[in-house]
């Protein structure tokens, strides 16, 4: 009878730990829970949603005046026919190059003087980071103000130095407005891309540079053939990085042109936000936006695999 009471209690004890650990188990998942709804809330539902849009009618009131029906490509095909897309891509592409190339090449030099810089290089470096920290509606205004045709600061210098005989119409000019944008948003991601590049000159083994001022190379040849090819994944990372966060500008362009004029300057997520909120255009906005989104979600797969075979070597 003893025998059989322990081994029930046994049994019993056993059953209360399994319990137990089971209920430790799902506790992991329930402080889970409000992270997964919180995701799900902020990035699940609005994708979702976007997709159901961009199938079904695209001219729809609020509060669903109007019941939308399904469409199926519709707004895709429309979006394209209609031509404002391609301008939008084109604007894109030519931003986003034009703006990374300068910025590379202006960062690339920064870097190289910062360093050879020995007194004060703190200092430098936190100045040179000023731009990129500052909020990206302020320093949109700020450029909007400099290039204001009437009381600009910038039109007041060049006027002063002779440099020209009129005020220039910046951001109100088919020739200028493009040039103005590209300026301004060069201004503020060629700090980011200095810090890096320095980081990656001062990851370079001075044994390297060592050897090489030994074998006779001179600044311009160290640098091309030596330092440079050893930061290739530093440059790869900065200029695709870079790549994906200018292809999805908004701010800048939106706040200094609003993709005028006459959308000569207009991008992607400017159009994306013009035939939404302007235009009442759901179905296309949202044909657009899965479009911009499968491009964002490509150029990322490839920085991931890139940063990947970093890790690997």
């Amino acid at each position: 009878m003893d025998i059989f009471k322990k081994s029930k209690n046994k049994t019993d004890n056993m059953t209360i730990a399994l319990r137990f650990k089971n209920l430790r188990a799902m506790s992991r998942y329930l402080y889970l829970m409000p992270a997964v709804i919180l995701v799900s809330l902020i990035v699940i539902y609005p994708i979702i949603s976007n997709i159901i849009n961009s199938l079904q009618t695209d001219k729809r009131l609020l509060m669903g005046v109007v019941k939308p029906a399904f469409v199926g490509l519709s707004n895709f095909i429309n979006a394209w026919k209609e031509g404002l897309f391609q301008v939008s891509l084109k604007n894109s592409l030519l931003f986003t190059i034009s703006s990374v190339a300068i910025a590379f090449v202006l960062g690339l030099i920064i870097s190289i003087l910062l360093n050879r810089v020995k007194r004060f290089r703190v200092f430098y470096r936190v100045l040179i980071v000023v731009p990129w920290v500052i909020s990206p509606m302020v320093a949109a205004f700020s450029w909007k103000f400099l290039f204001n045709d009437s009381f600009g600061l910038i039109n007041y210098f060049l006027l002063k130095i002779g440099l020209i005989h009129e005020k220039i119409v910046w951001l109100g000019s088919f020739k200028t407005a493009f040039m103005a944008l590209t300026i301004a948003n060069i201004w503020r991601i060629f700090p980011f891309i200095t810090i890096m590049l320095l980081a990656g000159l001062q990851s370079v083994s001075k044994d390297i540079e060592e050897a090489a001022e030994i074998d006779g190379a001179g600044p311009v040849q160290k640098y091309i053939h030596i330092l440079l090819p050893q930061m290739k994944h530093v440059i790869i990372i900065v200029i695709l990085l870079q790549f994906i966060w200018n292809f999805n500008e908004f701010t800048v362009i939106q706040t200094l042109t609003q993709g005028g004029p006459a959308d000569s300057t207009v991008v992607v997520p400017v159009l994306i936000h013009k035939l939404g909120f302007k235009y009442w255009r759901a179905g296309t906005a949202s044909a657009l936006s899965l479009i911009l989104s499968i491009i964002i979600l490509t150029l990322s797969l490839l920085y991931l695999r890139i940063v990947g075979r970093k890790g690997d070597d």
